[in-house]
């Protein structure tokens, strides 16, 4: 048997069909030939049950495209009833998903490792903890946007700045500056960066925190609301805070908002010598909106004048 295997049913996409035992596959044959539904055409999913003559065939028409494909129509059908049951979600704002893909496939699919990313991304960001709110597609994307991320292909991408696009301003760079504190998003929660000490067990009280760069200070109410003993500083919202040493300096989606090369290296290592054990640097990456801005030093600038120097993981890349 090949598949995800969930309480008493296993799913499958139909890749695997002609993988599995023989008495699978005619039950399958016999579903098919009952309703009228073909594979590949009004399904690409089975759910099996392996303890009666019931099963699903399922469409996720995005399967393959989507990191967690919605479901479109679901086909539940009793063969001992002689009954099939027909359910569409294709105007649904909130339908059925799908998790952990490379389960659905073969071993030998060129995209299982991709799938296993996916999957081992959202476990080490805990999207999985609390399996109740995540079959739905709305409590899903909430979910990740409650831990600091967003989707973007099969990538999981911290949201560390404000890039709502706002009306267009006609810009001239030789009289305006840059507005950085633009970038500075209002957050209920932890950001991304916070988050990740937590779940690593930084933030247990134990050791103080610096927020080099701290917007709005919600990670600083936030953490002191945990007795956690923590200040900040930033050139906008919190210019007069004194620059104090801690056991923790996170500078959090700070240098990739700076459009001077010197400032953005002074930043960091400004926060560098405060920090006593643990230094914290989070940037934007790369990802595929950013050729819809315009090019500016050796980032981008927004709509609303605001810069972005979009990193990528290889060594080389702060400047």
């Amino acid at each position: 048997m090949y598949g995800k295997k969930v309480l008493n049913n296993l799913y499958w996409h139909i890749d695997l069909s002609a993988d599995q035992p023989h008495e699978f596959q005619a039950r399958i044959t016999e579903a098919e030939i009952f309703s009228g539904l073909k594979a590949g055409v009004d399904y690409n999913i089975v759910k099996y049950d392996l303890n009666s003559r019931m099963l699903s065939l399922l469409w996720y028409p995005h399967f393959f495209i989507h990191p967690f494909p919605a479901l479109e129509t679901s086909y539940r059908i009793d063969l001992d009833a002689e009954r099939v049951e027909k359910r569409s979600y294709e105007t649904s704002i909130n339908p059925p998903i799908l998790h952990r893909k490379e389960l659905f496939i073969s071993a030998n699919d060129p995209r299982i490792e991709l799938f296993k990313e996916l999957t081992n991304s959202a476990e080490q960001l805990g999207l999985f903890d609390d399996t109740i709110h995540i079959g739905f597609k709305q409590s899903w994307e909430n979910q990740i946007v409650e831990k600091g991320f967003q989707l973007i292909d099969h990538q999981f991408v911290p949201i560390g700045n404000d890039e709502a696009n706002f009306e267009a301003i006609e810009l001239n760079h030789n009289k305006n500056k840059i507005s950085r504190h633009l970038t500075a998003l209002s957050r209920s929660n932890l950001s991304a960066p916070m988050q990740s000490l937590a779940r690593h067990g930084y933030l247990d009280g134990s050791l103080t925190v610096f927020d080099y760069g701290c917007g709005k200070g919600d990670d600083i109410r936030n953490l002191m609301a945990n007795d956690i003993l923590v200040s900040g500083w930033d050139p906008h919202y919190a210019p007069d805070q004194p620059k104090q040493e801690a056991d923790i300096v996170n500078i959090g989606f700070v240098i990739n908002v700076i459009e001077n090369y010197q400032e953005r290296l002074d930043a960091l290592l400004g926060a560098y010598a405060l920090s006593r054990h643990v230094l914290v640097v989070s940037a934007m990456l790369v990802n595929q909106n950013v050729t819809k801005k315009q090019s500016y030093n050796d980032g981008v600038i927004t709509l609303r004048n605001t810069f972005q120097k979009y990193f990528t993981q290889s060594h080389n890349s702060f400047n």
